[in-house]
């Protein structure tokens, strides 16, 4: 910030103190314009929260070099936030993701939804998903993933519940069912 009041010019810097963490950097770094600064995630964010993450996605459109965000574990925010970050990543101006959990703090996200999160990352996703029918849930992918899950049929197919309780490792709520057949 000190050298930008100083030129109306790109600035270009290695930022050395991303332990402050990346929502200090974000709230240091006040410029208008894109600089070429090198920016890498550190430890310290590993577990990013839903603030961090946002802080993040500031941070990218602050900088024209790529944020190196391997040190990334896990990271918390709503579907549009986390699909922002994925985005940056396929672009290649956030790189080393992949390999997260990620968990998307919405009131709930559909099948389609949660099927295009877990598909950015290796990790785990945690959700709540917001479809009710069990037929709904045919097309979700994946497995491994902390679905929340609740289901309004009356009637229950055995083997299509069978085959959703595979694909999560939160029991699966049944909320209205007066019959398990097949």
């Amino acid at each position: 910030n000190t050298l930008r009041g100083h030129t109306s010019g790109t600035v270009t810097e290695i930022v050395n103190n991303m332990t402050a963490g990346v929502t200090a950097v974000n709230a240091a770094l006040a410029n208008t314009g894109v600089d070429a600064l090198t920016l890498v995630v550190d430890v310290t964010d590993a577990a990013m929260t839903q603030l961090e993450l946002r802080d993040l996605i500031a941070l990218d459109g602050k900088t024209s070099v790529a944020i190196d965000g391997s040190a990334i574990t896990s990271v918390t925010g709503t579907h549009a936030e986390l699909m922002s970050l994925y985005s940056a990543g396929e672009a290649g101006t956030i790189t080393g993701l992949g390999n997260e959990a990620i968990t998307a703090n919405d009131t709930s996200i559909t099948v389609s939804q949660a099927d295009n999160l877990a598909a950015k990352t290796g990790g785990a996703l945690t959700a709540t998903l917001s479809n009710t029918a069990l037929a709904d849930y045919a097309s979700l992918d994946g497995t491994g993933n902390a679905y929340t899950i609740l289901i309004g049929d009356a009637v229950i197919d055995a083997a299509a519940l069978q085959a959703l309780n595979a694909k999560t490792t939160v029991d699966i709520n049944l909320t209205a069912d007066t019959s398990i057949s097949g």
